[in-house]
C-alpha cells in the first residue's frame, strides 16, 4: 500500500555512472551487510557506479540480506531483493528504478517520468559535483519539522537571516530592514550558504526557481513560503552552479524535491513544547491518487507558532553588566525625559580632540532630565540634571520571534497522452499571517513649543521621552507589527520521447508571486505627517529660529495636519501631552493619538518558458556520451504598488528584468570498464557552459549584462573504492532590480555616520558626516556637537545609491575524494576542498565592516575634494567593493555496522572554513570574516548514531560550533578610534529521538527532544543590547516534540 505509481526520486546520487544495461555481465566486489533496503540499494549504487532510483515510501521499514562476494549488478539485485515485495527494472543505460512488486507488474512498459538532479541538466548525476542528499525520514529523524530549522543545520550554512535575527534587527553584512517596511514582522528566513550572503544561494523548489521576497531588500526567498510537510528530500549543492542555472548560484544552491505519485492517504499531527515560549502544533493531510494513464496528489497543511518569550529566556534587562558585558539600556529616550535646551556653546573648548571648525555654534544642548518619580509640573531648567537620567529597557522586547500561523496546499498532476507524450502540473500556495509586539512608543528630540502646557520655562525645548509608564499602566497600548505574506508558484509542461537513443524534449512553463503586505497599530508621532519639515525660519520675528511645516510641492508653510502635534502643542491640561515627568500626569488625548498604518503590499512576479532536449550523443570506447542542449526566457517584475510616492530613485517604479539564455551540457565517459586500464578504471569528463543576457529597461544606469558561465569537472576512479572529483566553475550574480535602480530614502530615514578620516590633509581626525534629506536640509546638523565636514549641507551628504553597479562573478574550484573501502563494509570517507574567489561584490560598507584605513581607500566609498583632498561625503549605497576569497573544507564520515541489539550507523559531518577574506583594495591586508560574528563559523558540524530494529529506530546527535570573536569599532570619549574584540565561547547541543514505524498497521510514533541538556547561549556583549547570538541559537531554547502519522488506503 501507499506506493507510488511513477517513482523520480534518485536516491543513490551515484559518484559514477558507468554505462549499464540488462545485459551488462560486468561484476562487483561487494561487501553489503544485512539493513535497511533504502541505506543498501544507496551503498550498491555507489559501488556499481549505477543510478538506483527508489521512492522513501516504497522501501520504508523492508530489510534486505546482506550481499557479500563478486556479484553482477542483476545478480546483486536479485539476491538483495528477493522476499522484499520489491522488483528492480533497467529504464536506461544508467539508471535503475526500483518498484513494489504489485507496481511493477501494472506498470511493466513505464519508465520514469522525470528525474532532477540538482546542478546538472542530464538525466544521470555528474559525479564530480559536491551534492548531497537528505531524505526527508533523515530529517526527521534529526527532530527537524521546518525548512528553517533544516537549513539552519547545515554545517556550511551560516544562520544570518532568521525569524529571530530579522525580528530584533540585527541582519547580515550588506543586509538591512529598509525603514519604508517597517521591521520585519513577517519573520523572514534565507539560506546563507557559506557566508557568501543571502544573495548568493539559489533556493529552488523542484528544480525551477521561486520568486524572492519582496520586501527587505528584494535578495532572497524567504523559506518560509516552502511547504515542510510536502518535501520528499533535500538536495544541497556546495558548489557554484550559474553554468546550469545563471544568476545567483555563487555560494551554492538548495533544491527541494516535493512529493509526487502517493496512492493513498496520510494524515499527521505534531505538537512541540519549547522551554522559551515558541510553541508550536502542525496538521497536514495528504492526498494521492492514480488512474490509469495518470496521478495527482494534494497535500494541505497548517502550522501555528507561538512567540518565543523574552522573559522566559531569562533575559530581563539590557543591563549586561551581570553576564561581563556592558550596560546597554537606553539613556537617550528615558522617563522622565531628557531636555535640550537651545543655546551657544564653544564646540573646541568642549571637544578640544575634534578638528571642529566654527569655534562658536548655537545648537540643542542636553541639559539632563528631572529627578525619577517628578510630574513634570512647574519645573525650572535648573531642576533638570542629567545625574538624574534613568536608564530604561524600553529597547528590550518581550518576544524573540514572531507569532506565526502557516498554511499551504501543494498539488501535483501527472497525465500520460500516450506512450511517448506526458505532461505534469505542480502547484504550491503558502500564506503567512504574522504579529509582532513592537518595541515602546519613544520620542527622539521633538520640539515642545512654548504653548505646551507643562512647558513653563518660556522656551521652546527638545525632548528625549520615552512612555514606560503610560503602556505599563494601560493609558496606552504597546504597538504592534502585523503582516501577512503569500507566495504561489505553478510549473507545468509536456515531455515527450523521441524513441531514439534515450532523447526526451521537455517544454516547461512556470509562474511565480510573492507579496507582503503589513500593518501596524502605533502612536503616530510624525511632525509634519506628508509635509516638510523646516526648522530653520522665523516666523514671529523675534529673532529665533522656529519650526514650521511647508508644502513639498510649492514651499509655502501650512499648519500641521498630525493630531499629535495639536496635543503636543496645547495649552489645555486636559490635552496636552506631559514630556517632562515620569508619566505620573499625562494627556487624556493620547490614545487619539494611535493609528493604524498601512504599508504598501509589494509584489514581485515571475515567470519563465524553457526547452531543454537530453539523450544519448555519441558510442565512446568509455561508455556512451550524453548531451543537453537549452534555452530560457525569464522575466521577473518587482511591483511595489505605492502609487502614492516615488519609491525608486529613478527609471520605472515597476521595474522588470528580462533574462534570455541558452545552454549546454554534456559528460563524456573517457574510461569506462571496456577500455580500463590498472590505476583508471573510469575516468569522466563533464562539460557545462550558459551565455545570459539579462536587461532592466529604462534603468536610468547601467542596466543590461550579459556572461558566458563556463563549468569543468572531472572524475577519476583510479581504484573500484575510491573516486577523485574536481571542477572549476565560473560564478555570477546580475544586480537585482532595487540594485541597479535604487530606493529613495526621505528624511525620516536618513541618519548621520560617525567616521575617522586617516586621510584628512589638516591631519588625521573623527568627523561626522550628516545626513541629507532630497530637499537639501541637513539632517541632525544641529543635534550633534560633531562638526559636519563642510558648512555647506548639500555638499555633507550620504549619497544613495551608487550610479553603475557591476555583475559579481567568481571563480570556484573543488577538489574531493570519495572513499568506500571493500574491506570494511559499511565504511564511507568523503571530504572536499573548496576555494571560492569573489569578484566585485555589491554591499554596502561602513566603519563597522572595515578599519578606517581600508575604509576610506575603497573604491566608491569616499568622496573628496579634487583640489584640497578633505572629505565631502561618503557612500552608504550599495558599491562593488573588491574581493572575497574563500577557503573551506566539507567532511562526512560514516560506518554502517550490525550487532546483537540491532543495525547501527555512526557519522560526522562538518565544514572546516579556514579563510573568508575581504580584500576590499587590491593589495591591502585582507579583512577576516571567518570566526567573527557576522561570519562562518571556523568549525562546525554534528555527530550521530543511528540505530534500527524492526519497526523501531532512534537517533541521538551531537552538534557543535566552534568559538568565534565579536569585533566592535568606536570613538571613545577621548575621540581616539577604538577596536575592541571579544571571544564568544563555541556552543554544543545534544538531539535524541525515537520513532516506531509499523508499515502494516500505517501507524508512525516520533518522539524526541532538541537541545536535550536546554545548554546554556554563549554570552556575547552584542550590539541592541541583546546577550546571545540569534545567528547560532535558537532562542526557543529546549524543545520537546510529539509526531503521530497515520497511513491508510483510499
Amino acid at each position: 500500500m501507499l506506493t507510488p505509481k511513477k517513482l523520480v526520486l534518485a536516491l543513490s546520487l551515484a559518484s559514477a555512472c558507468t554505462v549499464l544495461n540488462a545485459q551488462n555481465q560486468e561484476t562487483y566486489q561487494l561487501n553489503i551487510s544485512d539493513k535497511d533496503a533504502g541505506s543498501a540499494l544507496i551503498s550498491l549504487g555507489k559501488k556499481s557506479g549505477c543510478q538506483i532510483v527508489f521512492s522513501g515510501d516504497s522501501v520504508r521499514n523492508i530489510k534486505v540480506p546482506s550481499v557479500v562476494g563478486e556479484y553482477t549488478l542483476q545478480d546483486a539485485l536479485s539476491l538483495m531483493l528477493k522476499d522484499s515485495g520489491l522488483t528492480y527494472k533497467f529504464v536506461s543505460d544508467n539508471s535503475v528504478l526500483i518498484s513494489q512488486g504489485e507496481e511493477a507488474q501494472a506498470e511493466e512498459k513505464e519508465e520514469i517520468e522525470e528525474i532532477v538532479v540538482t546542478g546538472s541538466s542530464l538525466k544521470k548525476q555528474d559525479p564530480s559535483a559536491p551534492l548531497t542528499v537528505y531524505t526527508k525520514e533523515e530529517i526527521e529523524r534529526r527532530g527537524i519539522s521546518s525548512v528553517e530549522d533544516f537549513v539552519r543545520s547545515l554545517s556550511g550554512n551560516q544562520s544570518s537571516l532568521n525569524d529571530a535575527t530579522s525580528l530584533n534587527i540585527e541582519l547580515p553584512e550588506g543586509l538591512a530592514v529598509q525603514p519604508m517596511f517597517g521591521y520585519n514582522v513577517q519573520g523572514e528566513s534565507a539560506a546563507n550558504l557559506r557566508g557568501m550572503g543571502v544573495d548568493s544561494t539559489l533556493i529552488l523548489v523542484n528544480g525551477r526557481r521561486v520568486p524572492k521576497s519582496p520586501t527587505v531588500d528584494n535578495s532572497f526567498v524567504d523559506l518560509n513560503g516552502i511547504p515542510f510537510s510536502a518535501i520528499e528530500r533535500v538536495e544541497v549543492l556546495m558548489d557554484a552552479a550559474s553554468a546550469k542555472y545563471g544568476s545567483d548560484a555563487v555560494g551554492g544552491v538548495i533544491n527541494f524535491i516535493l512529493k509526487k505519485h502517493y496512492i493513498g492517504a496520510e494524515t499527521k499531527v505534531r505538537i512541540e513544547d519549547s522551554k522559551n515560549g515558541g510553541d508550536k502544533y502542525n496538521l497536514s493531510q495528504l492526498l494521492g491518487f492514480s488512474w490509469e494513464s495518470g496521478s495527482a496528489m494534494l497535500t494541505l497543511s497548517k502550522d501555528q507558532v507561538k512567540p518565543t518569550l523574552t522573559k522566559k529566556a531569562d533575559w530581563t534587562t539590557m543591563d549586561l553588566r551581570a553576564w561581563g558585558g556592558t550596560d546597554q539600556r537606553n539613556t537617550t529616550n528615558t522617563q522622565p525625559g531628557v531636555v535640550y535646551a537651545y543655546e551657544r556653546v564653544d564646540l573646541c573648548e568642549i571637544y578640544p580632540w575634534l578638528s571642529c571648525g566654527s569655534r562658536f555654534r548655537d545648537t540643542w544642548v542636553n541639559k539632563g532630565s528631572l529627578p525619577e518619580g517628578h510630574d513634570g509640573l512647574n519645573f525650572t531648567l535648573d531642576d533638570l540634571s542629567k545625574d538624574n537620567i534613568v536608564p530604561t529597557d524600553n529597547r528590550l522586547r518581550k518576544t524573540l520571534s514572531t507569532e506565526r500561523d502557516r498554511e499551504s496546499v501543494y498539488l501535483t498532476l501527472d497525465q500520460d497522452f500516450s506512450e511517448q507524450l506526458s505532461g505534469y502540473l505542480n502547484v504550491n500556495y503558502t500564506k503567512n499571517t504574522t504579529v509582532a509586539e513592537q518595541l515602546t512608543p519613544v520620542l527622539s528630540s521633538y520640539v515642545v513649543p512654548e504653548s505646551n502646557y507643562y512647558n513653563n520655562t518660556g522656551d521652546e525645548l527638545k525632548v528625549s521621552y520615552a512612555f514606560d509608564n503610560e503602556v505599563a499602566a494601560g493609558l496606552i497600548p504597546q504597538s504592534t507589527g502585523f503582516a501577512e505574506s503569500k507566495m504561489l508558484n505553478a510549473s507545468g509542461g509536456l515531455k515527450y520521447d523521441l524513441g531514439i537513443n534515450d532523447w526526451t524534449i521537455d517544454l516547461n512553463l512556470s509562474y511565480g508571486q510573492s507579496s507582503s503586505s503589513t500593518h501596524s497599530f502605533k502612536m503616530n508621532t510624525r511632525l509634519c505627517d506628508g509635509l516638510r519639515q523646516d526648522y530653520n525660519t522665523d516666523v514671529d520675528g523675534d529673532g529665533d529660529k522656529d519650526f514650521v511645516c511647508r508644502s513639498r510641492e510649492t514651499g509655502e508653510i501650512v499648519e500641521d495636519p498630525s493630531n499629535f502635534w495639536a496635543i503636543m502643542s496645547s495649552s489645555d491640561p486636559d490635552i496636552a501631552l506631559n514630556p517632562f515627568g515620569s508619566g505620573i500626569l499625562q494627556s487624556s488625548q493620547l490614545f487619539s493619538a494611535y493609528e493604524h498604518f498601512e504599508s504598501y503590499s509589494p509584489v514581485n512576479t515571475e515567470y519563465s518558458i524553457g526547452f531543454l532536449a537530453e539523450g544519448e550523443a555519441f558510442e565512446l570506447p568509455g561508455g556512451t556520451m550524453r548531451l543537453a542542449v537549452g534555452a530560457d526566457h525569464h522575466v521577473s517584475t518587482q511591483d511595489l504598488q505605492d502609487p502614492t510616492r516615488a519609491i525608486f530613485t529613478r527609471g520605472e517604479v515597476k521595474p522588470q528584468q528580462y533574462l534570455d539564455a541558452i545552454f549546454m551540457e554534456t559528460s563524456i565517459p573517457l574510461v569506462g570498464k571496456n577500455n580500463a586500464i590498472p590505476g583508471v578504471q573510469m575516468l569522466e569528463l563533464n562539460l557545462q557552459a550558459r551565455y545570459s543576457d539579462y536587461n532592466v529597461p529604462d534603468a536610468g544606469a547601467q542596466s543590461s549584462y550579459t556572461n558566458t558561465t563556463p563549468r569543468v569537472g572531472l572524475s577519476w576512479r583510479p581504484h573500484d573504492d575510491v573516486l577523485v572529483r574536481g571542477s572549476w566553475t565560473q560564478g555570477f550574480r546580475a544586480p537585482a532590480n532595487t540594485e541597479i535602480i535604487g530606493l529613495e530614502l526621505n528624511e525620516d530615514y536618513v541618519n548621520g555616520v560617525f567616521l575617522f578620516d586617516p586621510y584628512n590633509p589638516e591631519g588625521a581626525s573623527n568627523v561626522y558626516v550628516s545626513g541629507v534629506n532630497w530637499n537639501g536640509d541637513a539632517w541632525w546638523s544641529q543635534l550633534s556637537p560633531w562638526p559636519r565636514i563642510t558648512d555647506d549641507p548639500n555638499e555633507a551628504i550620504l549619497t544613495i545609491p551608487a550610479l553603475q553597479m557591476k555583475p559579481e562573478t567568481s571563480d570556484n574550484y573543488t577538489l574531493g575524494i570519495d572513499w568506500l573501502p571493500a574491506f570494511m563494509d559499511g565504511l564511507e570517507v568523503s571530504a572536499t576542498y573548496n576555494r571560492i574567489e569573489y569578484n566585485d561584490r555589491i554591499a554596502a560598507v561602513g566603519s563597522r565592516d572595515y578599519a578606517p584605513e581600508i575604509l576610506m581607500n575603497i573604491p566608491g566609498y569616499a568622496l573628496r575634494d579634487p583640489e584640497t583632498g578633505k572629505l565631502v561625503g561618503v557612500r552608504t549605497g550599495l558599491i562593488n567593493v573588491g574581493q572575497r576569497l574563500l577557503e573551506a573544507v566539507d567532511f562526512k564520515v560514516s560506518y554502517d555496522f550490525d550487532s546483537a541489539i540491532g543495525h547501527f550507523r555512526a557519522g560526522l559531518n562538518g565544514t572546516y572554513t579556514g579563510t573568508l577574506d575581504d580584500i576590499p583594495v587590491p593589495g591591502m591586508s585582507p579583512a577576516s570574516r571567518n570566526g567573527v560574528h557576522f561570519g562562518p563559523d571556523i568549525w562546525r558540524g554534528r555527530a550521530y548514531l543511528d540505530w534500527y530494529e524492526g519497526d523501531y529506530s532512534a537517533t541521538f546527535t551531537v552538534n557543535y560550533s566552534s568559538s568565534y570573536e565579536d569585533i566592535g569599532r568606536y570613538a571613545d570619549a577621548e575621540g581616539n578610534w577604538v577596536e575592541e574584540t571579544d571571544s564568544v565561547e563555541g556552543y554544543t547541543t545534544f538531539d535524541l529521538t525515537g520513532r516506531y514505524s509499523n508499515q502494516e498497521s500505517g501507524w508512525t510514533v516520533l518522539a524526541g527532544v532538541r537541545n536535550l541538556l536546554d545548554a546554556d547561549f554563549p554570552f556575547i556583549n552584542g550590539r541592541y543590547g541583546r546577550p546571545w547570538d540569534f545567528q547560532r541559537v535558537n532562542a526557543r531554547g529546549r524543545i520537546m516534540y510529539m509526531e503521530l502519522k497515520k497511513s491508510f488506503d483510499l
